[in-house]
């Protein structure tokens, strides 16, 4: 059953960097390996997004790829896959963003 639960989420999260259009270099960091935990923050970031932008599906997959200020600039991607906890960094930002 574990096994299949990990096999879900991995698919999960495939079709949900498919949707960011985060690119090859974003699947083989992320992909190459199973981690529960990267996993659970990159699909909280997704709901995160749905959360923050319910009515506009396509201006929330495009924020992990659009340059932000919050990240002096650089995109939320770019955040993700060069800073040590760039992922936490991200969905750290996103949490606080539903609160407001």
């Amino acid at each position: 059953m574990l096994h299949q639960i990990d096999e879900n989420k991995a698919k999960m999260v495939a079709q949900l960097l498919k949707h960011w259009q985060a690119g090859e270099v974003a699947e083989q960091a992320w992909l190459s390996d199973y981690c529960g935990s990267r996993y659970d923050q990159l699909l909280e970031m997704h709901a995160c997004l749905r959360t923050l932008f319910p009515y506009d599906r396509e201006l929330g997959y495009s924020w992990v790829t659009t340059n932000n200020r919050a990240f002096d600039g650089r995109t939320p991607l770019n955040v993700m896959l060069n800073e040590p906890n760039g992922i936490a960094h991200a969905l750290h930002y996103l949490r606080c963003a539903m609160q407001r």
